[in-house]
């Protein structure tokens, strides 16, 4: 989870990571990388938020509400703050996962050819 005003890289961070973009990397795959992060950064919400993500369980952890109790954590924290919540996905499966917890899709885009669920919650 990210809070508020850092879940978009600074221009520093983005000058740092752009050698490990360039190292031995064909121009087409830094130019996936860049329209990936700026479609993202193009539907990041405008007003202050949490981010969630990425969330991941070990393929034979999964079904023991490990990813259910790591989320529950999360909105509760965004909850004590009063703040909103924001996450994509790029798995339809999750977007029931997450909307059990009050996030609501608010927009859906095609980043790389793959549909990706933008969700936000409200503070409850």
């Amino acid at each position: 989870m990210t809070p508020p005003g850092k879940c978009q890289a600074e221009m520093g961070e983005k000058l740092r990571m752009l050698p490990v973009l360039l190292g031995g990397n064909a121009p087409r795959v830094l130019t996936r990388v860049l329209s990936w992060v700026g479609e993202w950064a193009r539907l990041d919400p405008a007003e202050p938020h949490w981010h969630l993500g990425p969330v991941a369980v070990d393929a034979n952890l999964r079904g023991k509400g490990i990813g259910g109790e790591l989320v529950a954590d999360f909105c509760a924290r965004v909850d004590a703050a009063g703040s909103i919540a924001y996450l994509e996905t790029d798995k339809k499966e999750n977007v029931a996962f997450y909307e059990k917890f009050g996030f609501v899709v608010t927009t859906k885009s095609s980043v790389l050819g793959v549909p990706n669920w933008f969700m936000t919650r409200r503070a409850g």
